[in-house]
């Protein structure tokens, strides 16, 4: 069963970054939003690498742009309104906040 992981926290402020990798399937899906996009300069995004695909590691890309985090290639930026299909597509989601 494919989650959705929706990872609002940012691993320089709070530590519920682990709980969501103890949990994280292979399959499943992580969006980084909020203050969770500061996680692409963290070294926790390795330990999200080596889980999951890259494909399955997206961000909000106006929540990376208004927090002036700069987005690199292997990490699929989507809108805002993509996260509700998604969120509407997965058998489930957990809020990591």
């Amino acid at each position: 069963m494919t989650t959705l992981h929706l990872v609002r926290c940012s691993a320089f402020k709070c530590n519920t970054i682990n709980n969501c990798l103890s949990v994280l399937g292979s399959e499943d899906m992580v969006i980084l939003l909020d203050d969770g996009v500061y996680n692409l300069q963290h070294p926790v995004l390795q330990q999200f690498q080596k889980v999951i695909p890259d494909s399955n590691l997206l961000v909000i890309q106006q929540h990376a742009l208004a927090r002036g985090v700069k987005l690199v290639s292997e990490h699929q930026a989507i809108e805002l309104s993509e996260l509700i299909k998604l969120s509407l597509e997965t058998a489930q989601s957990i809020t990591w906040q």
